[in-house]
């Protein structure tokens, strides 16, 4: 029988993994300001593993093993010896995320992601599909995950639901999630999930909010949201620093902010 451990949650990824929540990469942000907490989705995961005393721990960008694509030459082989290297295992998990410029060639690529996932057993794998928009680079057909690419009668998101289905791994559809959470919030209050601290949007990098429901959808999928009783720490940060993650709404206060960290993370006490 396994010891019980930290887990271990590797977020094998592109510039998503490391986080562009500020309009520039996470690593490129003083640890000193508050929202860097929030600053990628492995660091506000962490966040909320740490605030309720999760044994799981989550890794990705320059933090964890950062990657061009999930196409990359030797990748699975590299991943293995990684796993080797910290001794990762069945309780462990590695989610694999691609978001940028593709090779426009679903066949290829779904073979690359079940290699992947074919070399890192035992750890669990997940796939996770590719949300954009068009503005800004998400206007480049090359970063349109969703688009049917001509010759082959699919798009690339559909060849990363293929390689998780034919390998039996967990599939995280961030792409429908963010589509139906933005739709909302921009009808709601006109926030945009997708613009940044700095006030940009490019259409395929997530902004706080956007970050955040990256989060939820992640512990949902990975059966660790109920576990969050309490996000005291991140409605602490989103009061305080509001006026810096209104994002577009046209109403705003930190109880606003505050309302949205709980609807993102229902199970947790009302703060």
């Amino acid at each position: 029988m396994l010891k019980r451990r930290t887990i271990r949650v590797e977020c094998i990824g592109d510039s998503f993994e490391r986080g562009y929540t500020f309009g520039r990469f996470s690593d490129q942000v003083s640890v000193n300001d508050r929202l860097w907490q929030i600053a990628s989705p492995s660091l506000a995961a962490n966040l909320l593993m740490s605030t309720n005393n999760l044994p799981v721990r989550f890794r990705g960008g320059n933090q964890g093993f950062p990657i061009s694509r999930l196409t990359d030459a030797g990748l699975p082989a590299a991943l293995a010896a990684y796993c080797a290297t910290w001794n990762m295992d069945a309780r462990d998990w590695m989610l694999l995320e691609d978001a940028g410029d593709h090779i426009g060639n679903p066949d290829t690529y779904q073979a690359a992601v079940e290699a992947v996932i074919d070399a890192v057993a035992p750890v669990r794998c997940a796939v996770i599909t590719a949300f954009d928009y068009p503005v800004g680079i998400g206007a480049d057909p090359n970063y349109q995950w969703d688009r049917i690419i001509p010759g082959f009668g699919r798009s690339m998101n559909a060849a990363k639901i293929a390689a998780a289905a034919s390998r039996g791994a967990l599939l995280i559809d961030e792409n429908a999630a963010m589509d139906a959470y933005r739709s909302t919030t921009l009808a709601t209050d006109l926030l945009d999930p997708m613009q940044h601290i700095d006030g940009t949007i490019d259409g395929i990098h997530a902004g706080p909010w956007g970050t955040l429901k990256e989060v939820s959808v992640r512990l949902t999928a990975l059966g660790l949201a109920g576990s969050v009783r309490s996000i005291e720490a991140l409605t602490s940060i989103a009061n305080v620093d509001f006026t810096r993650l209104q994002c577009g709404a046209t109403v705003w206060n930190g109880t606003r902010a505050i309302s949205y960290c709980s609807a993102l993370f229902p199970a947790a006490e009302v703060p």
